[in-house]
C-alpha cells in the first residue's frame, strides 16, 4: 500500500497563518465592496423616486390642459373616496382626492387593496405610487400612495385663512409665479442624505424633480407671503403626516 511522504501530507492543507490572513484579505474587501452596493442601492432608490414624481407630472400636465390649465383642487393627502371606508365616505364625498382626479392620465392603474372585499384592507404597492425609500410601509399601505399633492394643502390653507373661494386659480397662479414650490414630493423625509432635506419633490416652473429646497427655517413665511395670506397659518407644506 502506497503512502503519501509526510513533506507532502503537511503541504496539503491550510496552516492556520494563511487562513487568517485569507479570512483578513476576505473582511477588507467585503468593507469596500458592501459600502459602494448601498450607495448605489440608495442612488437606484432616489432614480426610482425621481421616475415616480415624473410620472405625476406628467399627469398634472395632462389635467391642466383639459381645466383651462389649473391644477387639481383636491385632497392634499391621498384619500381615494371610492375606496375609502364606508362610514368615511360621506363625510368625502365632496371632496375629491388627487388619484380619483388624474387616474385618466396616468400610465398604470390605481393601487388595490389587498383585500378587494374590505373596505379597511391595506393597499398594495404599485408603482408610480410609492417611494421606494419608505421606511414606514403603513404611510402608502393606508393611503395608497406615499407621495403628498403640496399644493392641494396650500388651496386649503387659503381657503381656511384666507376665505378664498377661488383658492384653486389663486394657488395656481401662485405656483405659476414662484417657480421653487414643490407640487408634490415625499409625504417624508425618507433619502437620509447629508447636505439636502431628505425628500424629493416635483417642482411646478418645468415639472422637474429635485430635493426639497424650501428653507425649513423660514417656510412659513415664504408660503404666506406668496399666497397672500395674513397671520400666522399652519405649518404648511412639506408637511408629515
Amino acid at each position: 500500500m502506497n503512502h503519501r511522504p509526510r513533506h507532502l501530507a503537511a503541504q496539503s492543507g491550510f496552516t492556520l497563518v494563511e487562513l487568517l490572513v485569507c479570512m483578513v484579505v476576505i473582511a477588507v474587501l467585503l468593507a469596500i465592496v458592501l459600502p459602494g452596493l448601498a450607495k448605489s442601492r440608495d442612488a437606484a432608490r432616489r432614480a426610482k423616486c425621481m421616475v415616480n414624481l415624473r410620472s405625476f407630472g406628467t399627469a398634472l400636465e395632462g389635467y391642466r390642459r383639459d381645466n383651462k390649465d389649473m391644477l387639481p383642487n383636491v385632497l392634499p393627502f391621498q384619500y381615494m373616496t371610492q375606496r375609502a371606508p364606508e362610514e368615511q365616505r360621506a363625510a368625502l364625498v365632496n371632496d375629491p382626492a388627487l388619484l380619483d382626479t388624474v387616474e385618466k392620465y396616468m400610465d398604470a392603474p390605481l393601487p388595490d387593496r389587498l383585500d378587494p372585499n374590505d373596505a379597511e384592507s391595506p393597499f398594495q404597492y404599485r408603482d408610480p405610487y410609492f417611494c421606494p425609500c419608505d421606511k414606514d410601509p403603513d404611510v402608502g399601505a393606508k393611503f395608497g400612495i406615499s407621495y403628498e399633492y403640496w399644493a392641494g394643502t396650500l388651496m386649503v390653507v387659503r381657503e381656511l385663512f384666507a376665505f378664498d373661494r377661488n383658492a384653486g386659480f389663486s394657488v395656481t397662479r401662485m405656483y405659476e409665479a414662484n417657480g421653487d414650490f414643490p407640487v408634490m414630493g415625499d409625504a417624508k423625509p425618507w433619502h437620509k442624505q447629508p447636505g439636502n432635506s431628505g425628500q424629493m419633490a416635483l417642482y411646478f416652473s418645468d415639472w422637474h424633480v429635485d430635493w426639497l429646497k424650501l428653507d425649513a427655517a423660514n417656510v412659513n413665511q415664504q408660503t404666506r407671503d406668496a399666497i397672500g395670506i395674513p397671520g400666522t397659518p399652519p405649518a404648511p407644506p412639506p408637511s408629515n403626516p
